[in-house]
């Protein structure tokens, strides 16, 4: 472990964390091809990991950080792109160079290194977005990605509690039928990325038939409606289709259930 710079960073309102910046994490001996941010209370506690999208890191996504820090986490940001070439924003190099598969192992060396760590005590969260959050339901899908990942039936147990947003469910959901640790899916209405109706578990899930998991949809929304981002349209065989809008009432109450449940299954 190689620890490359260190930084104050001005979050939320009056609060201060470092910023620390790592490379070179290992897992069974071998070398894992991330960097990570890490923003740790002054005092040890629970983690959570969290797993960027499409988009790898831009400075957006870190206000998750600040913001599970400010609920009294520890954060552990990976970035999965800068050591494997792909550079931000280039969402069409990622099926080629970023497999579900790397984002499952990525995640099981970074909760093992986690636990290792003199700023963590207790239970490891993991929250995920877009094809991060897919990331998350592969991570949980182990009869099909234990192989695939070269990782033991039960790697999953290396996390407590996990959080997809608006994940793509035509991969990550491959087979899935019951997570072995507690899931909550939060998903935008009118995701034209990511349609609700793609997960085999989405009826089910918010009818609360399918133990640990909780699907909440909202209603309005679309895909990364959490990021306050200027609307974004793309064109499709339907015609010009909203794919990216902020909506400031569904994200505050997706906040409120996301702390919720990470306060229930990791404090």
């Amino acid at each position: 472990m190689r620890i490359l710079s260190f930084v104050l960073v001005l979050l939320f309102p009056l609060a201060v964390v470092a910023e620390v910046v790592i490379e070179n994490v290992k897992f069974n001996s071998q070398a894992v091809p991330v960097k990570l941010l890490v923003y740790a209370q002054k005092q040890s506690a629970p983690t959570i990991i969290i797993s960027h999208g499409s988009s790898c890191i831009p400075p957006r996504k870190l206000q998750w950080a600040y913001r599970l820090e400010s609920w009294g986490y520890n954060a552990v940001v990976i970035d999965h792109c800068v050591n494997r070439g792909i550079k931000p924003h280039t969402a069409q190099d990622l099926p080629r160079n970023l497999q579900v598969e790397d984002r499952v192992k990525d995640y099981a060396a970074i909760a093992d290194w986690v636990r290792q760590q003199s700023f963590h005590k207790g239970k490891v969260g993991l929250i995920g977005f877009s094809r991060g959050g897919e990331g998350v339901l592969g991570f949980l899908n182990e009869a099909y990605y234990a192989g695939k990942a070269n990782l033991p039936i039960g790697y999953a147990k290396a996390v407590d509690a996990a959080v997809a947003y608006y994940p793509s469910c035509l991969i990550g959901d491959r087979e899935l039928r019951e997570p072995p640790i507690p899931l909550l899916v939060n998903i935008g209405e009118l995701d034209a990325l990511t349609p609700p109706i793609n997960c085999a578990f989405y009826k089910e899930g918010s009818a609360g038939k399918i133990a640990n998991l909780m699907v909440e949809t909202y209603p309005g929304s679309h895909h990364s409606f959490d990021l306050n981002l200027p609307d974004r349209w793309a064109t499709t065989p339907r015609g010009q289709v909203l794919v990216v809008s902020y909506n400031a009432k569904q994200a505050e109450r997706s906040f409120e259930n996301t702390k919720a449940f990470f306060d229930k299954n990791l404090k």
